[in-house]
């Protein structure tokens, strides 16, 4: 998961740190869209922008209000690619072992 990080831009690193703050400091549920959005099931994404580059982390929520970060990838088109979810959602397996 970190190498899929390390691959983001400077910029979209920031980004990410800035929205998992606001998250620490004022809870999931009250942070909202543009940030966070839902992407299927218990999937959800955290976005960032940078010079036409979406950055995109899928997570879920576990026990203890956890926010695991399942997947991480840059996209160029409007819509979250399915390989992208089912990579995802093959993790959230993985949560449950």
């Amino acid at each position: 998961m970190e190498a899929e990080f390390d691959e983001f831009s400077t910029e979209l690193k920031a980004d990410f740190v800035h929205i998992a703050e606001m998250i620490e400091q004022v809870g999931l549920q009250s942070v909202g869209h543009p940030h966070v959005a839902h992407v299927e099931g218990k999937i959800w994404e955290m976005r960032a922008e940078d010079a036409g580059k979406w950055g995109r982390e899928l997570y879920c929520t576990q026990k203890e209000k956890r926010v695991v970060i399942l997947r991480c990838f840059t996209k160029k088109t409007n819509k979250t690619l399915r390989r992208e979810i089912d990579i995802a959602k093959d993790r959230i397996k993985y949560l449950r072992e």
